[in-house]
């Protein structure tokens, strides 16, 4: 059996589950640094989101759950009181003295749902015809009507601008289905 396997194994019989962490106003980047560095297994999703600042737009990373990142642990054996102290972090979420563990599966799908980056992919489930909503770019935040998917990387959107209906071709990672 490789040292892999071992390690695989002996996670899996572990106690370590996903615990969310409250951060300090956007300093998740930080928290999650200064987390990793004292060997913390974290995780923060983030998606691609546009700012418009002085005629400008840029596009970014930001966290999907604006103030809050995962931390893998096992309560009964880590030092997860430390993580109240950590720079960039307000507190470790839970009830009374204890952390309480998010609903199992639930980050593991999340994860399952981002790339390396740890950047989301929701994109897997797109059809014609479907609203969407830009994510990013110079049509961020603008709804419109899938009309059509140009391979594996590219969509088609139908845009209603001033009254007028506007096709627009955009990479597919940065449009969303519309809520």
């Amino acid at each position: 059996m490789s040292n892999v396997q071992d390690r695989m194994e002996l996670r899996s019989a572990s106690a370590e589950r996903w615990f969310a962490v409250f951060t300090l106003p956007n300093k998740e980047a930080l928290a999650r640094q200064e987390l990793h560095n004292q060997g913390f297994e974290v995780f923060l999703p983030q998606r691609l989101k546009t700012v418009r600042h002085a005629r400008r737009t840029t596009t970014r990373l930001a966290p999907i759950f604006s103030r809050y990142l995962f931390v893998r642990l096992d309560p009964k054996r880590a030092r997860w009181r430390s993580i109240n102290g950590t720079r960039g972090v307000a507190s470790l979420v839970g009830f009374g003295e204890e952390p309480t563990p998010v609903p199992k599966g639930v980050i593991e799908a999340v994860i399952a749902a981002c790339d390396a980056r740890g950047v989301m992919q929701l994109t897997h489930n797109l059809r014609p015809g479907q609203a969407v909503r830009l994510a990013a770019g110079p049509f961020a935040e603008f709804v419109g009507t899938l009309e059509k998917l140009d391979g594996p990387d590219a969509v088609g959107v139908l845009l209603d601008i001033m009254g007028r209906r506007v096709f627009v071709r955009a990479r597919r990672d940065m449009v969303l289905l519309a809520a």
